[in-house]
């Protein structure tokens, strides 16, 4: 399989997780025109923080995560607020996989979601111990599983839209315009796979084209299960569509809950100076510990971790852009400066109302 390939799999393969359950409900709950201007905004930022992020990894020989990257360029402040924000948001995005794949678990045989849940930590930790680098085989056989049934999901339910007439019943500005901002951004955030992508001359292409795909399966996700929520839930009429949507919904959170930790592994060995025995346990088994430890409402989890912690490091990654190439994009990145400080301010605001 050559680079490119390899590339698109992985940022396919660590962004459509946990997020994309939760684009229904946010798609009801903003309606159709505030829906589709966040997620083809944010969308468009997020893919220039990529390129950004990109450049940065390229800037140096040494390889980092955030944290390495920032101490190099703005020093070692910055350096520990990325690894604030790079703990958080790691640790914030694998907690709520695993309490959602707990839930797709649920959903396929007679268990408790939190026996699920333990369920899906034992095969996720067993595969991160054992693996190793293989991890990124893994990640392909399982990304290529999740996109087939993500799509034959969005086709039956189209069928079903289609066959029984139903409304689409989703108004075109709805009572909580901006309550998805957290979540889309949370859906859309793959700038923690940027270090881990392989060199390859179209690379740039790549990125665009997998945010493009995202996007698009985003859409066509959230507009065809919308009629089917049952409160934040989503319901399918008949038992083989529900059964297939816990069995997509398990690979959808399982691949990026595996590169993620991969990612909180690279920050603890490579920029925090751990061992690489230490590191592996330290972030195999966090996710664990804040999950018995009672953080398992997973809404509130994903907007904060997106709009904070993720708009977060966003933000960061832009100022880094900017001081190593001064006069380069220089509107684009007061842009996406500006817009992720204002979401961050606004996710805080809801979050403690």
């Amino acid at each position: 399989m050559s680079n490119q390939h390899k590339n698109l799999f992985l940022i396919i393969g660590t962004t459509v997780g946990a997020g994309i359950f939760s684009l229904p409900f946010a798609l009801k709950s903003a309606g159709t025109v505030p829906f589709l201007l966040l997620v083809i905004v944010i969308g468009y930022l997020l893919v220039k923080v990529n390129f950004f992020y990109r450049e940065i990894v390229e800037s140096t020989q040494e390889r980092h995560q955030l944290a390495g990257y920032a101490q190099n360029i703005l020093g070692l402040r910055a350096s520990k607020i990325a690894v604030f924000l790079l703990l958080f948001s790691t640790y914030g995005a694998t907690l709520a996989y695993l309490i959602l794949g707990g839930d797709f678990l649920a959903g396929i045989v007679p268990i408790r979601p939190l026996t699920g849940s333990l369920v899906f930590f034992g095969v996720a930790a067993a595969v991160l111990l054992l693996s190793g680098r293989t991890i990124e085989a893994w990640d392909v056989v399982f990304t290529i599983i999740k996109s087939v049934l993500l799509i034959f999901i969005v086709g039956m339910a189209v069928g079903h839209l289609l066959y029984n007439k139903t409304d689409l019943a989703v108004p075109l500005i709805g009572s909580n315009p901006f309550v998805g901002y957290g979540t889309i951004l949370f859906a859309l955030s793959g700038f923690s796979i940027v270090p881990e992508l392989k060199k390859d001359e179209k690379l740039r292409f790549t990125m665009y084209a997998a945010q493009f795909l995202i996007v698009v399966l985003y859409i066509l996700f959230a507009f065809a299960n919308a009629p089917l929520l049952a409160g934040s839930v989503i319901s399918f009429p008949f038992t083989i569509q529900k059964i297939l949507l816990n069995i997509t919904g398990v690979f959808a959170v399982l691949t990026p809950y595996l590169m993620l930790s991969w990612v909180g592994y690279d920050l603890l060995n490579k920029d925090m100076g751990l061992d690489r025995r230490s590191s592996l346990v330290v972030t195999t088994f966090i996710p664990l510990l804040l999950f018995l430890l009672g953080l398992q409402n997973f809404s509130k989890i994903i907007g904060l971790t997106g709009g904070v912690f993720l708009g977060g490091i966003a933000i960061l990654i832009a100022r880094m852009y900017e001081k190593l190439r001064p006069g380069q994009n220089s509107l684009l990145v007061k842009v996406v400066q500006g817009v992720l400080f204002l979401g961050v301010v606004a996710e805080i605001i809801v979050f403690f109302s």
